[in-house]
């Protein structure tokens, strides 16, 4: 399973959850949203090998491929290997715990739903995402332990906005687990993610949380259905605008 580089981005995929454990109660509508426009985005795709926040290659892919969207049936989940013996390599063991806080034995190969969401055409993008999720993937959590211990003035608008960020894996030839990740780039330099996330509704996230090292800024002005998300590492923002003077590129990134 691909392990996430970015602090930020490593822990993104429990924000969509965390954020309603410090929600504010405003019943206002939240306006109009960030909508994400395909069109705005980049075709050019790069493959890549990115390891430990180190970048050790780059080329630009010619080649076809398809993305698929993962959406984890799963609140949360752990796993680790057995030891490896003579007989033989260690086994991976996994424990996941669904949205109602149920926790049994699953396998990595099944902790996601999976949809077709475009493909790759000689090394152009081509996306064709899917109009509406399914609602069960975007669950509204309880209140949980993270924000009870830390300092959260976090505010959603409204109360009962419900988002997820999303995953996407590419299939090419002659490659395994292979990731399509947007970076976000100055000349020369990543400084952060971004990242699609889906909204019941138009709306806001805004806000901040404190961790024990660090602060995360919530600016997400959302439109209902598709948007994009940055994940700005220097200054630890989460936001639906795209930061001035930077650029998206698309990377494929795969285990071998």
């Amino acid at each position: 399973m691909k392990t996430k580089s970015f602090l930020l981005a490593a822990a993104v995929a429990a924000m969509a959850f965390t954020f309603f454990a410090c929600s504010g109660d405003d019943t206002d509508d939240g306006g109009g949203g960030g909508g994400l426009n395909l069109s705005d985005l980049p075709k050019e795709v790069y493959l890549v090998d990115y390891k430990e926040n180190v970048l050790l290659s780059k080329e630009k892919y010619n080649g076809n491929g398809n993305i698929i969207m993962l959406f984890s049936k799963y609140a949360s989940w752990g796993c680790s290997d057995s030891p490896s013996s003579d007989e033989g390599p260690g086994e991976t063991h996994c424990e996941c715990e669904d949205y109602d806080g149920v926790v049994s034995p699953c396998r990595e190969e099944d902790m996601y739903d999976t949809l077709q969401a475009g493909n790759i055409q000689n090394g152009q993008i081509v996306l064709n995402l899917p109009k509406n999720i399914d609602g069960k993937y975007l669950k509204k959590p309880e209140w949980n332990l993270e924000c009870k211990k830390e300092s959260c003035t976090i505010n959603v608008v409204p109360s009962n906005l419900m988002f997820r960020n999303i995953e996407t894996k590419v299939i090419i030839p002659d490659r395994s687990g292979c990731y399509l990740d947007s970076y976000l780039m100055k000349p020369d330099e990543i400084i952060g993610q971004a990242w699609f996330m889906y909204a019941s509704a138009s709306g806001k996230v805004t806000g901040t949380r404190t961790k024990t090292s660090y602060t995360v800024n919530y600016n997400l002005n959302f439109s209902q259905g598709w948007n994009f998300a940055y994940d700005i590492e220097d200054s630890h923002t989460l936001t639906t605008s795209l930061p001035a003077g930077t650029a998206l590129e698309w990377w494929i990134d795969c285990d071998n």
